[in-house]
């Protein structure tokens, strides 16, 4: 076996880096215990600090609250609501301000502060030096006047009647021949209870500023110009107008233009836009009934004589029914028909040209005892008469144009029970009630004209030759014109 030789001084060395590497270990570990040992010293020192504090970069309702206590904040906190002032952002750059002062503000302690730093742990004061720190917004109370922020609110610009703009909804309008959206209008019009809530909201909050508009404290259209139902109408009602509706009156027409349809037209209480019953009624009456009726209207005539008279009573003529004209208006431009039509009548007459007597009538002048038949504008019958007597009140009614009601052959005129006569004739025709046109050759044998009427007249009555009232009778129709003057 061999032996190595030991070398001493090798070793020595060697034993003394071991000892130095020991050393420097011992001395690195010290200085990371010191180092941790102050840190902890410095962090708990600090964090004992913020006991009963708040911690830095910590706000309540806008209140810097960092390294206050509680009677530190709420002193912060009255000072704040002494001080404070609201600004109210309105449309068109208006601006209106309530001070804490003017409203009586003042801060309430209920305990919040302290609850809330009840719930800061003095230990995060380091990661409060990195990022600010709101409280819980609201969790102060602040207690004010109502009374008098109402009437603050209610003294403000914006709410004096002279400034304030109702909102308007977007709504149908005429354009050029055509009808148009007009956009809606936001007006400038203020929700009071919107107001005063978003009010309270910011004091409690400790804002400075309220913008109203943003906040939705205005009133606001209930229809938007993009509105599907409005887009809807307007398609519908521009329809309308494609119809082409002409009445006919024989020697005229009456068209139904656009603009009179555009007339007709309106909003209805459930907000959608069509004809107006009422407007089309309207139409009726004033483009076409105050245009061509007749009915009991004055009117002027032509006597045989050619002489112009003005005739003012009967009962002869046209009328238009003005509700089922509308009626049946409403429906053809509702399908936009195209077409040429008459006005549904009441009452009607045998010619619908202005002159509505037409060319075949009965004229019956009291004055000098004569009666003509016309037909076609051809006298067919000229004769003497005998009207109702005048002087025992039984005066043939004159002064219009009467319809004959009906005609009868033969007939029995009269009662002895009822009227103290009975006549038997051979062909009526009443007029006016029980006023007619007869034969009366059974009693008057052949004396007609003259001034009989005077004292041996009818009891009202148009007496007439029994060839006369033949031709007469064969002639006339129901509803053909008498004309009595």
């Amino acid at each position: 076996m061999r032996i190595k030789n030991r070398n001493p001084e090798t070793e020595t060395r060697a034993t003394e880096g071991v000892q130095v590497k020991t050393r420097k270990k011992a001395l690195y570990i010290g200085a990371i215990a010191t180092v941790l040992v102050v840190f902890l010293v410095v962090f708990f020192t600090i964090a004992n600090s913020y006991q009963g504090r708040f911690l830095n970069h910590t706000t309540i309702n806008g209140v810097n609250c960092s390294g206050k206590t509680v009677a530190e904040v709420n002193n912060a906190l009255n000072e704040q609501a002494q001080n404070y002032s609201l600004t109210l952002k309105e449309r068109e750059n208006g601006s209106e301000t309530i001070t804490g002062k003017e409203i009586s503000l003042t801060y309430v302690d209920h305990g919040e502060v302290q609850k809330l730093l009840d719930t800061v742990s003095p230990y995060g004061w380091i990661g409060s030096l990195f990022h600010q720190t709101e409280l819980p917004t609201g969790s102060v109370s602040m207690n004010y006047d109502e009374g008098v922020l109402k009437q603050s609110v209610e003294n403000l610009n914006a709410f004096n009647k002279s400034y304030e703009i109702p909102p308007k909804d977007a709504c149908l309008v005429k354009g050029d021949g055509t009808f148009i959206i007009q956009k809606e209008s936001q007006g400038r019009k203020l929700d009071k209870d919107k107001v005063l809530e978003m009010i309270d909201q910011s004091i409690q909050s400790g804002t400075e500023e309220l913008d109203l508009n943003a906040s939705g404290c205005y009133e606001a259209p209930k229809v938007y110009s993009d509105d599907k139902m409005l887009l809807a109408q307007q398609k519908k009602v521009n329809g309308y107008l494609n119809a082409k509706i002409t009445y006919d009156f024989e020697d005229r027409t009456i068209p139904v233009e656009k603009e009179d349809i555009m007339n007709m037209i309106a909003e209805q209480d459930d907000g959608t836009y069509t004809l107006d019953s009422d407007l089309v009624v309207e139409f009726v009456k004033t483009k076409l009934a105050y245009a061509t009726d007749t009915f009991g209207l004055s009117r002027i005539f032509t006597t045989h004589m050619g002489k112009q008279i003005t005739l003012k009573g009967g009962d002869y003529g046209w009328c238009i029914n003005r509700s089922e004209t509308a009626e049946a208006l409403t429906k053809d431009i509702e399908s936009a028909e195209e077409k040429t039509v008459e006005p549904v009548y009441s009452y009607s007459g045998k010619s619908r040209a202005t002159n509505d007597i037409g060319g075949t009538y009965v004229e019956v002048s009291i004055a000098e005892q004569k009666v003509w038949c016309y037909k076609d504008n051809k006298v067919v019958v000229e004769t003497d008469t005998v009207t109702g007597n005048p002087n025992k009140g039984n005066g043939t009614p004159s002064g219009g144009v009467w319809a004959i009601d009906a005609k009868k052959s033969p007939a029995t005129l009269g009662t002895m029970a009822t009227m103290g006569y009975s006549s038997d004739v051979t062909y009526w025709m009443p007029f006016n009630g029980n006023v007619g046109l007869h034969d009366a050759d059974g009693w008057r044998h052949g004396k007609y004209g003259g001034s009989i009427y005077k004292t041996n007249g009818s009891h009202g009555c148009v007496n007439l030759p029994y060839s006369a009232a033949e031709t007469i009778y064969a002639t006339m129709e129901i509803g053909s014109p008498v004309i009595v003057y």
